[in-house]
């Protein structure tokens, strides 16, 4: 059953991701957050008004397409309206409440009755509702649809008087940008420097090394599990630590990363990114479930714990050489940043 349950979530969940790039870009960020509050709030209530099978799976369906949609527009508005000192730490922050939130379901099944989770779930859906009520729509997506004297009162409202400059500069960049396609012109001489000769001063720095020391962690806790099941080392003290060490050394680098970079993206790609992001996602997500009871049948449990850590070792490696340090730049920084990584 619980199998069942997780395949009606992904099912509607993956699609929702990847058709909430166009949604987000045609409806806004806070219109898109207010549709996707009440599709979850539709799902609690379907899964808390029955207790007949079918109805559940169809309000976990529902809730799993609201899933989809919240995780892809949440990286991109909170990217888009913070602060670039707080961006990162609010972006970390994503995967944290997602995991806050498991925690805290998990520790209450045992304390409550599941009608009573469900209320209190619920509960939450529906003051988030009136929360996105209340929010302001992106500045970013304003600009972009050319209500410039909208975006300048929101942009005051989210980040103050004090960060009009960098306003100021987004529009400029953006009246710029809509000359040039107008015109069918490249960019100018001004851009063409700051892209060829910024981009190179992007020198690898405190996140490349978070993620050296998540990577390298997350791969010797997972070997040296590996190997002790496999020389029959059955000390509990050795993996009670190797499975602190673990969840102490992945959510440092590994797991938040993603959602970093996804508040992070070029302007033109951040909707469309972010929604392919959380499929792949959610679907991995689903096939590690499904598959992982047959890898551990073939390579046995000690093969398995190494094989993750290999992968691990690999995609760290992957990422320290083709991430950039965006820490504490702003929207436009980031903009020729990533212009940058696209033309080398």
């Amino acid at each position: 059953e619980i199998i069942r349950l997780q395949t009606f979530t992904v099912i509607l969940a993956i699609p929702a991701c990847c058709l909430s790039g166009c949604l987000m870009e045609e409806l806004g960020r806070r219109t898109f957050l207010i549709i996707s509050s009440v599709i979850s709030l539709v799902g609690w209530l379907t899964i808390g008004l029955t207790n007949h099978i079918w109805c559940l799976l169809i309000g976990n369906a529902i809730c799993g397409l609201a899933n989809g949609l919240t995780v892809s527009v949440v990286p991109v508005y909170i990217g888009e309206i913070s602060d670039p000192v707080f961006r990162t730490s609010l972006l970390g922050m994503t995967n944290v409440a997602m995991l806050l939130g498991n925690w805290v379901i998990i520790e209450m099944d045992d304390l409550l009755r599941s009608k009573t989770i469900i209320f209190i779930c619920t509960c939450f859906s529906t003051i988030n509702c009136i929360i996105c009520l209340f929010t302001r729509e992106s500045p970013v997506w304003l600009i972009d649809k050319g209500k410039t004297d909208e975006a300048r009162d929101c942009w005051v409202h989210l980040r103050g008087k004090k960060a009009l400059n960098e306003y100021y500069s987004m529009v400029r960049a953006q009246t710029k940008e809509d000359k040039c396609n107008n015109c069918s012109m490249v960019f100018s001489s001004e851009e063409t420097l700051l892209k060829h000769f910024l981009w190179p001063l992007t020198i690898l720095c405190v996140r490349q090394y978070m993620l050296l020391i998540s990577g390298l962690g997350t791969t010797s806790t997972l070997c040296l599990l590996g190997l002790s099941v496999f020389f029959g080392i059955y000390k509990p003290w050795i993996s009670a630590i190797c499975f602190i060490l673990y969840f102490i050394f992945e959510p440092i680098g590994l797991v938040p990363l993603s959602w970093i970079l996804c508040g992070e993206l070029s302007r033109k790609l951040r909707s469309f990114g972010v929604g392919f992001a959380t499929a792949f996602f959610f679907f991995f997500s689903y096939a590690e479930m499904i598959v992982t009871p047959e890898i551990i049948f073939l390579l046995t449990l000690p093969g398995t714990f190494v094989m993750y850590g290999v992968a691990t070792l690999t995609v760290t490696a992957f990422l320290i050489s083709a991430v950039p340090n965006t820490k504490n730049m702003t929207l436009l920084e980031l903009e020729t940043t990533f212009d940058g990584m696209s033309e080398s």
